[in-house]
Parts: structure tokens; sequence; C-alpha cells
């Protein structure tokens, strides 16, 4: 009598078997499983979405940055400050100081007088916006005395190229 394992009948009875339970498998435990996911997916897609209408209402510029930014331009400090400022109406109140280019990065202090934490952070945040490689590496806060939420700020960036 041959041994069992050496059978080729045995093979093709657990070949049937395994093509038999994979479906099944598949049916009862994957299945279900993909289902919530998928329901989880979508919960998260309009949680998201209502999140971002509500930002845009919040702040429409977001819209106009965005759309702005798929024209890639040369960077220049005094230009994107300058452009950022006259949306903010802080002209007159800023001051660039640009520094030094060297490999790939190039330097800047940007000064802020006699603005509200409000403009500071539109500011802050609308540069940062626009110019993906730009980071703020300082900031430094001077509240002017006597005044409620009057500052003079000034900030120190990176752009790299």
């Amino acid at each position: 009598m041959r041994d069992l394992h050496t059978n080729p009948i045995l093979y093709y009875i657990l070949i049937l078997l395994m093509v038999g339970v994979w479906p099944a498998v598949v049916g009862f435990k994957y299945l279900p499983q993909m289902t919530e996911q998928r329901d989880e997916w979508k919960e998260n897609v309009v949680d998201a979405n209502d999140l971002i209408l509500e930002l845009l209402s919040l702040d429409p510029d977001r819209l106009s940055y965005a759309e702005d930014s798929n024209q890639p331009a040369e960077f220049e400090y005094e230009n994107a400050t300058d452009r950022v400022a006259r949306g903010l109406g802080l002209v007159n109140q800023m001051q660039v100081i640009p520094g030094r280019r060297s490999g790939n990065k190039q330097t800047a202090e940007v000064g802020l007088k006699d603005v509200d934490i409000t403009q500071a952070t539109q500011f802050l945040s609308q540069l940062q916006m626009r110019w993906d490689n730009l980071q703020c590496s300082r900031v430094i806060l001077r509240k002017q005395k006597e005044v409620k939420d009057r500052w003079d700020i000034d900030m120190t960036f990176i752009y790299y190229y």
C-alpha cells in the first residue's frame, strides 16, 4: 500500500477544499471588514468637506492664494511681504531687511511695528500659505507699554529654493 501523502487523489481533494473554503472566508470575514472601512471612510469624507467649507467661509482669501500659487514665480522677500502687507493694510508698519543667500536658501528679517496679534498672525499665516518653502525660524514679540494689544514684532524667515 502506498503512503497517503504520495497519493495524488489526496492533493486533488485538498485543492478543491481550499478553493471551496476561500470564498467563504472572503464572504464572512473580509467583506464585512471592508464594508465597515468604506462606511467609516464615507463619514470622514463628509466631515472633511464640512470642515473645508467652514474654513472657506471663515477665510475666503485662502482660495485666491491657492489659485495664485499655481503659477510659479521667483521669490523675493520685498515683493512677497509687500503683497501680504497690502492685503492686511500693514504697508506703513512693515520693514524688510533682506539677508544673505547661501546655497539653496535665503534669509530675511521682517519687522512689524504697532500691530495687534490678529494682524501679525494673519500676516505670518498668509505669507507661509502663499510660499510653501518659506519658514519662520524666529519670532520676537515686544509689547508696547500702556497700550492694550499693540506689539512690535521681529521675524526671521528662511526661504529654501
